[in-house]
Parts: structure tokens; C-alpha cells; sequence
């Protein structure tokens, strides 16, 4: 953007109307100028006529010729090309000043302080530009319908009620904060996916842990050592999103949700996108949904169940957990007690079997614990 000191004028006028004046204070032809120059006579009428621009090539003819200097008409080039581009420049930010209120920009902001301050539309269309990557914020929203900016397409939603309907733009910006803060994550170790498997089963130990930050302290610093990138970014209404996965280059990126939630919800989702990275490897990239929201639905069905398969079998052993749930006759100290023998957050064993309807979630509370990391 100009500076406010700035003089930028309004009109463009190109050079060719000056080296045109040129010409004629020469008392020349313009075929004749063509010809001193070694330009064809069609390339210099479409200099003047503002149809082709002075090349330094040319600039450096017009110098010899004439004696002006060459890098004066290159200036004056770019001085035309750049009073066109601010045109350009002002339609293109009346355009976004459109679609900008598809952007919740104070909610964006909470989770992302580096977007300034500020209740001026243009300032804010060039802080989200910066935020997205984008010249345009209408360019933006056109590939976000079709998919586009966010981690992956592989969604879709379905009976959609006003309430429960995901708001792709807050979506995209919260993909893109988790893109922008694991860009600034530094790894000293290459990813290998032996070293994944094996602490993927120290993660239900961990999240028996009471500390729980703590305990995501030793998960970041393990999956960091199997060269797996993590971040934590807060949630934005109506995204109902609670993980996401992709690649940079050969390494993984997890972003999980710390919006006020449970923390075996957190543990799920982490050993979900940790399925993804193991079974699926780089071709796959996800976005996992908060499952109370049941009409958002994976478009990849048999990747997204084998990574809670995933999730479901590292947590709890299967046939220990059938086991439990059989001999099951209520109460909470058998609860807690097989939590621990797993060992595994005791609100996993209870959220698990609340989903089986074996015990009620009014019941399961009081074995929940939130998160409080990040």
C-alpha cells in the first residue's frame, strides 16, 4: 500500500506519449526513430500508443538516440506500472470489502494476536491477506467453496440445522493458524514411524497422569522426538472441529482443539490423527469432527474408522475392555480400578461406556476431566 505521504496520481499516463514528444521535437518521423533505434516501425507505434512497454533494451536505444537517460524512462515505466497496479489495487480491496463479514475478525483474532487491532475495513482485508496467504479475499472464498485452503476436503455435512452448521471460513482461518504456528515449530529429529508405534502405547499411561499438563508436556516432547510436529490452537465457534493431520514435506502435523473440553476427548483425537499418520502416511490428510455433530461425516469412511480403531485399540485392549463391560455391575470404584489396572484416564474407561450405553453420561461426568493446556 502507498503510505500516506505518498503522492500516487489518479491517472496513468504511459511513456510512449512522452517519447512521442520526443520524436517530434526532432522533427522525425516515426518510422525514421524506428529505424535510428532498430525497432520495427509497428513496435514503436505500440510503444506510443501505450500497447507495449519500454524495455530496458529499448530504454537503453532511446538513450544512445537521444541522450535522455535510460533509466528515466524505465522509472517512468514503472512509475505507469505502478499507478495501474494501485488501481488495480483499490477495485480489488473494494471487492473484498464484500466478502470480508464472512470473517469473523475479532474471533480470529483471539486465537491469532498478530492480526492488528483495528475497525478499519482495508486494514483488516490486509491483515487476513497476510493471514491466508492470499492477494485477494475474494479469490479466498471462492477456493474455500470449493475445498480449497483448508487441510482437506475430505468432509461433508448433511441434515444441517442453523445451530450445527460449520462455518468454512472460521474453519479455514483455524487450519491456517495451526499451519502458521507448526511452521514456526523446529525439529531436531527426522520423523520415523517405528518410534511412533512405540509411543503411541506410552500415551494412555500418560493420560492417567493427575497432572495433565504435565502430561502433554512429556506428549509433545515424545512425539517431537519421533519427528512429528504438535500445536494446540483454540477453538472458533462453529467450526466443531476438534483435530486436524497433514504433511510438511516428510514430516507430520497434528493440530489438536483446546477449546474447554474434555481430556479424553483430547487423548481420542490425538491417537486418531496418530492412526492417520501410522495407516494412511502422507497421501492422507484429515480433519476430525467433534462426534456429538453427527452431520458432519468423512467423505473417506474406511480411513476414518480405521484410525479410531486405531485410537480405540491403543487406548484400551478390546478383549479386556469386553471383558470388563460384562462383569460390569455398577458403581465407580470397579470403574476406577480397571482404569487403572490398563493403566488409562478413567475418563476414558467411563466416556467408552457411556457410548455403550452401559452407564449413563450423567453418571460418566464425574469421571471427565478438562483440559487445561495450551
Amino acid at each position: 500500500m502507498a503510505t500516506k505521504n505518498e503522492f500516487m496520481p489518479k491517472f496513468a499516463i504511459h511513456p510512449g506519449r512522452m517519447l512521442l514528444e520526443e520524436i517530434k521535437a526532432r522533427h522525425m518521423s516515426q518510422v525514421e526513430f524506428a529505424e535510428r533505434t532498430d525497432m520495427t516501425p509497428k513496435h514503436l507505434s505500440e510503444i506510443i500508443n501505450g500497447k507495449a512497454d519500454i524495455t530496458p533494451e529499448v530504454a537503453i536505444a532511446v538513450e544512445a538516440a537521444t541522450g535522455g537517460s535510460a533509466s528515466l524512462w524505465l522509472k517512468l515505466q514503472m512509475q505507469y506500472d505502478e499507478v495501474l497496479a494501485r488501481q488495480k489495487e483499490t477495485e480489488s480491496l473494494k471487492a473484498d470489502s464484500e466478502v470480508i463479514g464472512l470473517f469473523s475478525y475479532t474471533k480470529i483474532r483471539a486465537i491469532w494476536p498478530a492480526l492488528p487491532n483495528t475497525r478499519k475495513t482495508e486494514d483488516r482485508i490486509v491483515a487476513l491477506r497476510q493471514l491466508f496467504c492470499v492477494s485477494s479475499l475474494r479469490l479466498l472464498v471462492e477456493n474455500i467453496h470449493n475445498d480449497k485452503f483448508t487441510i482437506s476436503p475430505a468432509f461433508r455435512t448433511t441434515g444441517q440445522t442453523e445451530d450445527h452448521e460449520i462455518d468454512r471460513y472460521a474453519l479455514a482461518a483455524w487450519v491456517q493458524v495451526g499451519k502458521l504456528k507448526a511452521a514456526k515449530e523446529i525439529l531436531k529429529e527426522e520423523y520415523r514411524s517405528s518410534e511412533l508405534k512405540k509411543f503411541s502405547k506410552q500415551i494412555p499411561v500418560l493420560s492417567a497422569k493427575s497432572d495433565i499438563s504435565q502430561a502433554w508436556i512429556q506428549i509433545k516432547e515424545g512425539l517431537n522426538a519421533c519427528g512429528v510436529k504438535i500445536v494446540l490452537v483454540p477453538y472458533l465457534p462453529r467450526t466443531y472441529v476438534n483435530g486436524a493431520v497433514y504433511w510438511e514435506d516428510d514430516t507430520p502435523v497434528i493440530i489438536l482443539n483446546v477449546k474447554t473440553s474434555y481430556w479424553d476427548t483430547f487423548i481420542f483425537t490425538l491417537l486418531h490423527e496418530i492412526g492417520h499418520i501410522l495407516l494412511h502416511g502422507k497421501t492422507y490428510t484429515s480433519l476430525s469432527f467433534d462426534s456429538t455433530h453427527t452431520q458432519i461425516v468423512s467423505a473417506n469412511q474406511k480411513e476414518e474408522k480405521e484410525a479410531d480403531e486405531f485410537s480405540l485399540n491403543t487406548l484400551i485392549n478390546p478383549n479386556a475392555f469386553d471383558g470388563f463391560v460384562a462383569g460390569y455391575q455398577g458403581g465407580s470404584e470397579s470403574l476406577r480400578r480397571f482404569a487403572q489396572e490398563c493403566p488409562v484416564d478413567c475418563g476414558i474407561v467411563a466416556a467408552r461406556m457411556a457410548k455403550r450405553d452401559v452407564i449413563g453420561w450423567a453418571f460418566c461426568r464425574q469421571f471427565r476431566r478438562q483440559v487445561q493446556i495450551g
